[in-house]
């Protein structure tokens, strides 16, 4: 045995795995103290293959886009609006402190001021009016003994895009760009001693670009001063559920047009069924999500109220009803069809039921919800403070292949509201 030259190929082979594990981590963005920490302990390139896999699947899971350790290391739960708001309209943050730290550290990674103050996303809300001496818009809400446990929320649509597991990028800057690819490269059977014909995959883009929701609220002088219920529950609640149902909306129908993202329902690209009321209208659904090979583990339907009716209603060739009650179903997904969940929404546009892969909807987050008060607005003359809040999101789907989506005429399909409103 020559034993320089099994010194000198267990040396290489040892550079070759160092060298392999700290290029992969540096691919994959896996910390310099986890790299070292295997390269000491000389574990093999195919184990670390499999943890750094596992990395990124956890990775995957969780909100991308740019983090802000800082803010989301402090203690939050102290948080008010409703301080951040006085503030901003006496100039006095001197009872504050956390709201400004908060808004001028994310007016610091957003690279600008603003008039009012910058809030975390976590905390969006929009709104509708309160005010005290009405009892329909605030009044009932100024007494001694009543709970805030007991307040009767409004009816409204119920959101359901996020809750199916929409990709969520935040904190980004300028406008985005994902590459994806759009087709494959090809196979060849070749004779001995031919040459395979070369070929490569086709790429694009995911394009997504700031588009701006908004709301405006008017909190009266008295019930900012007098509401036994928690005002800073009952603004962050009503309002956080505005903007959910608008994005979710937009979403599901958004047009791509006058400033809306482009929804499923308009995405060029998606599989389109024309619903008959019959059992092989929902086959074919599925059948165009999986001819495109976009067929994964849990997709799901959605539908309005109307329509989750009529699929209940439905029987199969045996007359078997197609529609299985799940044991302890969560709100909102009231049951299964195929083996597939539905979440049933009145976001949904009357007769159309939408099929797909959820996770393919990617809704991209810039900044901070921007809030601005002002003290001088219509209800200037009363002590009303009007607030207007601004959020900046875009919509779009990885993979247009991903979705199908049914739709009837208005006399043989379901009905009911498309809007975010109750």
């Amino acid at each position: 045995i020559n034993v320089d030259q099994v010194r000198e190929s267990a040396v290489m082979a040892e550079r070759t795995r160092i060298a392999e594990i700290t290029a992969m981590c540096a691919a994959h963005g896996i910390e310099a103290s986890q790299r070292d920490g295997w390269i000491t302990a000389g574990s093999p390139v195919d184990d670390v293959r499999a943890a750094v896999l596992e990395a990124i699947q956890v990775r995957a899971a969780k909100p991308l886009g740019a983090a802000r350790p800082a803010i989301e290391q402090k203690d939050m739960a102290g948080y008010s609006v409703i301080k951040a708001v006085r503030a901003s309209v006496t100039g006095d943050w001197s009872k504050a402190g956390l709201e400004r730290e908060v808004s001028k550290e994310l007016g610091r990674s957003l690279g600008r001021d603003t008039e009012g103050f910058f809030m975390p996303t976590s905390l969006r809300d929009y709104a509708s009016q309160y005010t005290v001496g009405t009892p329909a818009d605030g009044g009932n809400l100024v007494a001694t003994n009543l709970l805030a446990g007991n307040f009767i929320d409004l009816l409204r649509n119920r959101s359901c895009v996020m809750q199916l597991g929409a990709t969520i990028l935040s904190g980004l800057v300028g406008n985005v760009a994902i590459p994806r690819q759009s087709g494959a490269s090809s196979t060849y059977w070749v004779a001995e001693d031919g040459i395979p014909t070369a070929s490569k995959g086709a790429f694009n883009q995911l394009t997504l670009s700031p588009k701006t929701i908004g709301a405006i609220t008017s909190i009266s002088r008295n019930l900012m001063m007098q509401s036994t219920p928690a005002i800073e529950m009952l603004v962050r609640n009503d309002l956080a559920k505005v903007l959910a149902l608008g994005i979710d909306l937009a979403a599901l129908a958004g047009t791509g047009s006058n400033n809306q993202p482009c929804g499923i329902i308009n995405t060029t690209g998606i599989g389109t069924v024309t619903l008959t009321g019959e059992y092989d209208d929902i086959i074919d659904l599925e059948t165009k999500v999986a001819t495109a090979n976009a067929d994964v583990a849990g997709m799901a339907y959605v539908a309005n109220a109307a329509m989750v009716g009529a699929l209940k209603k439905m029987k199969d060739g045996d007359e078997r009803p197609i529609w299985y009650q799940q044991p302890g179903a969560v709100s909102g997904t009231p049951g299964q069809i195929n083996g597939y969940q539905v979440c049933r929404t009145n976001q949904c546009p009357a007769n159309t039921i939408i099929f797909g892969n959820f996770a393919d909807v990617v809704i991209g987050e810039w900044g901070a919800l921007e809030i601005l008060p002002n003290a001088y607005g219509d209800g200037y003359a009363a002590g009303a403070i009007e607030l207007r809040a601004l959020q900046t999101v875009d919509i779009g789907l990885r993979h247009a292949e991903s979705f199908a989506v049914g739709t009837a005429s208005a006399s043989s399909g379901g009905s009911g509201s498309g809007s975010s409103g109750s």
